[in-house]
């Protein structure tokens, strides 16, 4: 039996989701915008909490195979909605000790949701459109017992103005949430857009995609994939491919590169090697604008950037044959795994930040510093012009420069101390 509410520090959460709008039927990277929000909900960890998913139909529509088991997860309660907004609401909000109330209209961040459970006293965040236009505000409220009033309100934005306006509810300052993603080593401010028309799911997929890009990254995941990833993106999310099969599949095609190259078979090898570049950014992609990220999945992707580099730089070395290619490829290996021992002593020493984003200069030498993004075209253009070997030992040399700056970086920040630093690199 799932439990009745959320507990978080003591106390129970409930939620209310508006899902009477005809917009609530509509996809986003081959979701329900219903199942996005019951999915934010789950990764905002308020799997068990109570949910009283309010339609405007007294025949309730069969809930679609993808829903079944997500809606498991909650002690979920259909109810029909009868009554104005306000007082739904108001009703609700009497019945619980804490209530979220939220739109499934709406592509709500999870990071406003897990903010507002950790929070005390009533209040509202209002994502209201932007420049580009996003349609009419939402919301999304914290209450706390019925408030007096019960205003007219076509939709839960116009509602939370309403009361706003009033003095009964305050409203959520920007300023109080942490925007930095440290997966993504960026600063990014927490999202919250209503989609009423097609045009509207359009340009929120689009915005959605550029903001789960990492904000330090190397040369071609920033400026030469993005185009061919979101071809793939949104096609491999309206099939419901899962991410971790995409990461299993790069699993396949990295280690089956690595015969291909020992024995100089340059094109297959390098087909797969891009191939797998490419898919090592569509997997993570995909799982973040699906909520689908998982332990496996982060094992498997993470896992198996650490892990090939340094088997393909042996195997480019077997492959170019005679000569100290070998002796290289093993000053590589070394060089390498030193680089990523100070980059892991660097975010232990700063409290979970990114060597790679410390700072903007730290961001500039991302975009080109010794790693598998920025070696294999350099190898590549060896193998064009018929200069592998020299390639080859730029590519070791440069790894050695790399390890050089980041040691530096590492007393240079470790010897200012780290406690003063708050901000992340854009």
């Amino acid at each position: 039996m799932v439990p009745e509410g959320s507990d978080a520090d003591g106390i129970g959460i409930d939620v209310l989701v508006e899902a009477t709008h005809p917009g609530c039927g509509r996809h986003l990277f081959g979701m329900s915008l219903l199942e996005h929000v019951l999915r934010a909900l789950s990764d905002a960890g308020l799997e068990g909490a109570r949910v009283w998913l309010h339609e405007n139909t007294d025949d309730p529509w069969p809930l679609p195979a993808e829903l079944v088991g997500l809606t498991a997860r909650f002690w979920l309660e259909r109810v029909h909605a009868e009554a104005p907004l306000a007082k739904r609401v108001t009703e609700a909000a009497g019945r619980a000790q804490v209530l979220l109330v939220l739109e499934a209209c709406a592509v709500v961040d999870p990071r406003i949701i897990t903010h507002l459970v950790a929070r005390s006293g009533a209040c509202a965040v209002v994502g209201r459109p932007v420049a580009a236009g996003w349609g009419r505000p939402s919301a999304v409220l914290r209450l706390e017992g019925p408030l007096l009033d019960a205003p007219d309100a076509r939709d839960l934005g116009s509602l939370a103005e309403a009361w706003i306006g009033s003095g009964r509810l305050e409203e959520e300052p920007a300023g109080r949430f942490d925007v930095y993603l440290k997966k993504l080593r960026r600063n990014l401010k927490p999202w919250l857009i209503r989609l009423e028309t097609d045009s509207e799911r359009d340009a929120c997929e689009r915005f959605l995609f550029e903001a789960n890009y990492k904000g330090s990254t190397d040369f071609l995941t920033k400026h030469v994939y993005p185009p061919l990833v979101w071809r793939l993106v949104r096609p491999l999310a309206r099939h419901r491919v899962h991410p971790n099969w995409v990461s299993v599949f790069n699993v396949a095609i990295t280690f089956a590169a690595i015969p291909l190259f020992m024995a100089g078979q340059w094109g297959a090898g390098l087909t797969l090697a891009y191939t797998m570049s490419v898919l090592d950014s569509v997997d993570g992609k995909l799982a973040r604008l699906t909520h689908r990220s998982s332990t496996l999945g982060h094992v498997l992707d993470h896992g198996l950037d650490v892990v090939h580099p340094p088997l393909w730089y042996l195997a480019w070395a077997v492959g170019l044959g005679s000569g100290g290619w070998l002796a290289a490829a093993w000053w590589m290996l070394g060089l390498y795994v030193a680089d990523r021992l100070v980059g892991e002593a660097f975010t232990r020493l700063t409290g979970g930040r990114s060597i790679h984003a410390w700072a903007e200069v730290d961001v500039r030498m991302r975009t080109f510093i010794s790693r598998r993004n920025t070696n294999l075209p350099v190898f590549t253009f060896g193998l064009l012009v018929g200069l592998a070997g020299p390639a080859f030992l730029a590519i070791v040399a440069w790894q050695g420069a790399t390890l050089l700056f980041h040691l530096i970086r590492l007393v240079q920040v470790v010897g200012r101390g780290t406690a003063t630093r708050t901000g992340g690199a854009e």
